[in-house]
């Protein structure tokens, strides 16, 4: 009898507590007069700066490093219920990104930047640090090939044949068509939640990022006789 050719698909993934967290804030001001609209986004901006040199080491944190490279002012106006042009109305807006590698310093910065006037948090991002991340890609590689062998091996079971021999292994989509289809899968979850109350009557903010889910897929191919 023939080898029998087995094509399977492995899979495996794992979760990861977050160890960075990258904060979009911006300074945002509206209003009728341009050069007062952006003057006050400025000086919003630059309150936020003075929070930042104290708490930025590159390497200790908890701001490993952050950046403010966007500046926007636009001007909308808008019909109102006669038809007539409603007065102008100019915003302003800069944008910062920032960086904690000491998640612990995230909630207190937040709470100290959010107290002044027309600045906000946008969004914030969980992720690994690349040492961690790096040893993930490898185990769920690893994780994803073991399956991929558990169920080939179990196909040849199923037909009454012996041991498997590897013929084929790449990345998902690879194996026939030739694309570059990744294989390693990065799954990032998370967003800013769970605002609580502490203890003592004070309001505090409490983050609870939800862990980062690392996958593997591959593709791999066996013969069986």
């Amino acid at each position: 009898m023939s080898d029998v050719i087995i094509t399977v698909r492995g899979e495996f993934s794992a979760e990861y507590p977050a160890e960075r967290a990258t904060i979009q804030v911006s300074a945002q001001t509206d209003g009728a007069d341009r050069d007062s609209v952006f003057a006050e986004a400025v000086a919003a901006s630059e309150s936020l700066r003075t929070h930042l040199p104290e708490a930025h080491e590159s390497s200790g944190g908890p701001i490993s490093e952050w950046s403010s490279d966007e500046v926007r002012v636009w001007t909308e106006r808008h019909f109102t219920n006669d038809g007539s042009v409603a007065p102008r109305l100019v915003h302003s807006r800069i944008e910062f990104r920032i960086t904690f590698s000491d998640l612990g310093g995230l909630a207190p910065w937040i709470e100290s930047a959010v107290a002044i006037p027309a600045v906000s948090i946008d969004t914030i991002s969980w992720d690994l640090t690349d040492a961690t991340r790096d040893a993930a890609t490898s185990t769920v590689r690893e994780g994803a090939v073991r399956d991929a062998v558990a169920r080939a091996t179990a196909y040849s079971a199923s037909l009454g044949l012996g041991a498997i021999s590897p013929l084929a292994i790449a990345d998902q989509g690879m194996l026939d068509s030739g694309s570059s289809g990744g294989g390693f899968v990065p799954l990032a979850r998370g967003a800013m939640q769970n605002v609580a109350y502490v203890s003592g009557g004070m309001p505090g903010l409490e983050l609870k990022p939800q862990a980062i889910a690392v996958a593997s897929v591959v593709d791999a191919r066996f013969s069986a006789s």
